[in-house]
């Protein structure tokens, strides 16, 4: 399982894959990489995502300097933290705490 205090030291260490995917997604989103680590050091997880078949994930919920909420899928690898994918939530699926998703 991951928690914030490895994900904090991976950062810091620069122990971070960017994948592809991200930053795309960065892109179309309008959110900058420096946005994305500080959203990385001050998240609180809110998914831990656990299988046999892959390395541990979870699910990030943070906020930008603007004030925008984020989620960050991530997950481990050895030593390094890869991130998948982020993106704002939005109400449709997740209630306004952003943690809870509906049913």
């Amino acid at each position: 399982m991951l928690d914030m205090c490895l994900i904090k030291l991976l950062c810091q260490k620069g122990s971070v894959y960017w994948t592809r995917h991200v930053f795309r997604k960065m892109n179309t989103r309008g959110i900058k990489a420096a946005d994305i680590v500080l959203a990385l050091e001050s998240g609180e997880i809110i998914e831990q995502y656990v299988d046999e078949n892959t390395y541990p994930a979870c699910l990030i919920l943070s906020f930008l300097p603007n004030g925008e909420p984020v989620h960050l899928a991530c997950s481990l690898r050895y030593d390094t933290l890869n991130l998948v994918t982020v993106y704002h939530p939005n109400t449709e699926k997740w209630l306004s705490d952003y943690k809870t998703r509906r049913i």
